[in-house]
């Protein structure tokens, strides 16, 4: 039970650390530099900070779900569940449609619906994820405190 509550609110703060570090992105690029001219199709800039950002949340979702449940799977369980989910994701990005004009005026949200990542991006960013969770999930610095205590056996 305790492996599976791991598996689910490291996933969660996994998707709301992506979320927060692309929002800030977004915002310091501005429209202009995350999407190419004239249409919804992203920049060069903002496809790659979708890798390092996919990097970095993992990290967030290795760490969180190994400080629920320490000394288990639950990192290698998460790790494989958002390799299989993003590449499934990526799908979209596998066909090259046109790219959507995009208005004068627009919100982030009207983006994230308009804005297939490039392929590359598409397929990095689930293996930037897969590797940022097992790092975050092994390190030793980002254990929980009880992790190092030996375990104490009743001696017979």
């Amino acid at each position: 039970m305790r492996v599976a509550l791991a598996v689910i609110v490291g996933y969660l703060a996994l998707l709301l650390a992506m979320f927060l570090i692309l929002t800030v992105v977004w915002f310091v690029l501005g429209p202009d530099r995350a999407h190419r001219p004239g249409t919804f199709e992203l920049s060069h800039a903002f496809a790659a900070s979708m890798v390092v950002s996919a990097l970095l949340a993992g990290l967030v979702g290795g760490v969180v779900a190994r400080r629920i449940a320490p000394n288990s799977t639950a990192p290698l369980i998460l790790a494989a569940i958002f390799l299989v989910v993003g590449l499934a994701g990526s799908a979209p990005s596998w066909q090259s449609p046109a790219p959507v004009e995009r208005p004068t005026t627009f919100t982030m949200v009207d983006a994230m619906n308009n804005a297939p990542p490039p392929l590359w991006s598409a397929l990095l960013s689930p293996l930037a994820g897969f590797l940022g969770i097992l790092v975050g999930g092994k390190s030793p610095a980002l254990a929980s405190p009880d992790e190092h205590l030996p375990s104490h056996r009743a001696s017979t």
